[in-house]
């Protein structure tokens, strides 16, 4: 028998004003690859080293930087194995692959959300084209 305490109801609008608490008035939107386990972080490094300028393309598109912000942890010295001089070795420190967009609460209640939100998903089409094709997935 479920109590006023246990129901799925109860605990699920729990969860919701605690994210309220959390966010406040202002909602993010991830499109990413995030902590990648090791086998999967060194197919990504090594299709950044076989094809720097498709990577360049996916985070410099000025769609993607009008929409996202390319973000998450990095290590602190370069991976083993990788030249610390190499031109992307900033992108190769990253472990995370984290794409994200903060939205105020108007723009999360807009009329026109949907419209922005199918907006923002293809701009980080390429983005994601190229973390999954790295990982021999199709997208």
């Amino acid at each position: 028998m479920l109590t006023p305490s246990t129901r799925p109801e109860k605990k699920l609008k729990t969860r919701v004003q605690e994210r309220e608490q959390e966010c406040g008035n202002e909602e993010r939107l991830n499109s990413d690859r995030r902590h990648p386990d090791p086998a999967t972080l060194g197919k990504i490094r090594e299709f950044i080293v076989k094809h720097p300028a498709r990577w360049k393309k996916a985070i410099n598109d000025p769609r993607f930087q009008r929409h996202w912000t390319l973000e998450g942890e990095r290590l602190s010295r370069p991976p083993r194995g990788y030249d610390p001089d190499h031109p992307l070795i900033g992108d190769l420190k990253r472990k995370d692959f984290t794409a994200f967009r903060n939205l105020g609460e108007a723009d999360a209640c807009a009329p026109v959300f949907l419209d922005r939100y199918a907006q923002a998903c293809a701009a980080a089409a390429p983005l994601m084209r190229f973390l999954t094709t790295a990982v021999d997935l199709q997208f």
